[in-house]
């Protein structure tokens, strides 16, 4: 019944506190300018829309199997991709 994101990185905003890039007017994904979370942040969305709150493995007895099963997930996705040229 639940609805669950996961967030491995999310990017580090500027300025801190806020919900954003302002000074790039673009969040990057790579490097020095993300956050990388483990464990992932894992949030349900269903209980959660706003994602506020993550759920980790004291306060979700089922966290790692959720992490586990969103991976097998992405791992069967990604087999699905055909390769093209960089």
């Amino acid at each position: 019944t639940s609805i669950w994101k996961a967030f491995l990185f999310t990017p580090k905003f500027d300025p801190v506190g806020s919900n954003g890039c302002f000074s790039t007017h673009v969040c990057f994904c790579s490097g020095n300018y993300v956050t990388h979370h483990d464990p992932p942040l894992l949030f349900d969305i269903s209980k959660d829309p706003r994602e506020r709150n993550p759920v980790t493995p004291a306060t979700e007895p089922q966290f790692h199997e959720i992490l586990k099963v969103m991976q097998e997930a992405a791992d069967r996705h990604t087999k699905t991709l055909p390769e093209v040229p960089n």
